[in-house]
């Protein structure tokens, strides 16, 4: 998701204790290489066993996702998901991580960083994961030399990425050595990440479907955004099944409502053939969405990945679900290491997106993490260089005041690529989400760059000196109609209609009716 999907007390200018037992809910997600000890510290920290399948506990690794809850020293709950490590599973991980809110990287003092640790780390820098902790872990089987080492390789492999300077705590899963110190390290970073917003519908990325005699169909996953209760009705995307929530819990306990940030389960009514599974969504309809095959996007390389080809295909990783896609760009052949362009991704299968969602992108072979984005528009605009000056605009810059601008830029590009067909705030949803639509188009007619044509509920928007081209046009046509036929000078709506072909009608109709009002023409 994007991470301006969030609120943020102290933007609003209110702050609060820096732990705050009431504060919104928050995901950790577990992250690093296999047999680093991920597991057994959840264990320890919260009592619960993640691994739940028989293969997971005789085999020692995990395989799948794993979930406990995990009760700070302020009395903060944060909803845990344990990932697995093995290379195998990475894409397991990703389904893990796309939702979470601050991390905990689990580095074994004597093994230090290993491919999955890095591997691991890169996924929560393209996820957009604001912050988290490095847990230091079997530091009993090493002495104080070797931990020494090792805190110093994890400080420096963290060097030159946006995580620098996160805590790095030492730990033993076995005997419990810097628990306390751990605990306190998490207190601190949940206390500097921003809650989700429960503004907005809800959005559950589904990762878990089952169903229990006597209770129906059970699907569990991180609520994105919103809230949910029993009694709600949801949709299934991609799919649009209807269903309605029947009971709601929050890490198995009967809750009367799931906030944005925890991990939930809810019990449906009408999941049947609903095609409910991992990689599916349970919404509340939004008009920023779209379910779609293909979308625009801003595309970001790793600085360790190979050189990606246009036409190449990938795997696409988005919210849950995983999917083969092909990559395109608009303004290049290839996309090199640490390089960011915009492009286009065509899927091969429907997904249900938003603007600001963020997705992974890994090679098909050898499976290997490449980079990821975030997705921009799903408007087609023509031309493609036009396009690309669409989404480079879109894409902003960082601060609200860049994005701001970029999105100003980007309405005005767009208005120009639209022509005599202009839009509407609400055509515009798929690539700017609300309230920034409706406030992007008005802009644009204060600063004289458009003008809006009323019609109803839902004005037009156009470039700057649309109405006068449209009348100039219509009173042409009459005028032509008036020396060829002046027994019959009059047309009809249609016919005027026809003089701007790519002009909406009621478009038509409206600067018509200015026409009349003006004396510039005549109802006969």
């Amino acid at each position: 998701m994007a991470r301006g999907d969030r609120h943020d007390p102290a933007a609003a200018g209110v702050t609060g204790p820096a732990h705050d037992v009431t504060a919104r809910p928050l995901t950790l997600g577990t992250a690093g290489h296999i047999d680093h000890g991920k597991t057994a510290l959840v264990t320890l920290l919260t009592g619960t066993n993640t691994d739940r399948l028989r293969e997971e506990r005789e085999r020692g690794i995990s395989i799948e996702l794993g979930y406990a809850q995990l009760v700070l020293p302020s009395g903060r709950r944060l909803s845990v998901v344990d990932v697995p490590g093995h290379e195998r599973f990475v894409r397991t991980m990703v389904a893990g991580a796309t939702g979470v809110d601050l991390f905990l990287l689990v580095v074994a003092a004597d093994d230090g960083v290993m491919p999955q640790t890095a591997e691991h780390l890169a996924i929560l820098d393209l996820l957009d994961v604001p912050t988290g902790v490095v847990a230091l872990t079997k530091t009993d089987l090493v002495d104080d030399e070797l931990l020494a080492m090792a805190h110093d390789e994890v400080v420096a492999f963290l060097e030159g990425t946006r995580f620098a300077g996160v805590a790095v705590v030492p730990v033993s899963a076995r005997d419990g050595r810097g628990v306390p110190d751990l605990l306190g390290a998490l207190e601190e970073a949940a206390a500097r990440v921003a809650a989700r917003s429960l503004a907005g519908g809800a959005r559950l990325a589904v990762d878990r479907v089952f169903a229990l005699k006597g209770i129906g169909t059970v699907a569990t996953g991180t609520l994105w955004r919103g809230e949910v209760r029993a009694g709600d009705a949801l949709r299934v995307e991609p799919g649009g099944a209807d269903v309605v929530v029947r009971s709601v819990e929050v890490h198995e306990s009967a809750a009367q409502t799931a906030r944005a940030g925890e991990r939930v389960g809810v019990n449906l009514r009408g999941a049947e053939r609903s095609g409910l599974a991992r990689g599916r969504w349970l919404v509340s309809p939004s008009p920023a969405a779209a379910v779609t095959t293909w979308f625009d996007a801003w595309i970001r390389l790793l600085p360790s990945a190979r050189v990606l080809r246009a036409g190449e295909r990938v795997r696409l990783h988005h919210g849950t679900a995983q999917h083969v896609a092909r990559v395109q760009f608009l303004d290049r052949r290839d996309l090199g290491p640490g390089e960011e362009a915009p492009g286009v991704l065509r899927l091969d299968a429907e997904v249900y997106a938003e603007p600001g969602d963020l997705f992974v992108l890994r090679a098909v072979s050898p499976v290997e993490t490449l980079g990821g984005g975030t997705v921009l528009s799903m408007l087609p605009v023509h031309g493609r260089q036009a396009r690309a000056a669409f989404l480079r605009a879109l894409h902003g810059g960082t601060s609200e005041r860049a994005a701001g601008q970029g999105v100003a830029e980007a309405v005005a590009l767009l208005l120009a690529a639209r022509g005599d067909r202009g839009l509407t705030a609400a055509e515009l949803l798929p690539t700017v989400a609300a309230p920034r639509a409706a406030s992007a188009l008005g802009g644009a007619v204060e600063r004289g760059e458009a003008e809006k044509v009323v019609l109803g509920d839902a004005p037009r928007y156009f470039r700057q000196g649309a109405r006068e081209r449209f009348a100039t046009a219509l009173a042409g046509a009459l005028e032509r109609r008036a020396t060829e036929r002046p027994d019959r000078p009059a047309l009809t709506t249609a016919e005027l209609a026809a003089a701007l072909p790519d002009v909406p009608v009621a478009v038509v109709e409206a600067v018509v009716g200015e026409m009349l009002a003006a004396g510039a023409a005549v109802r006969s």
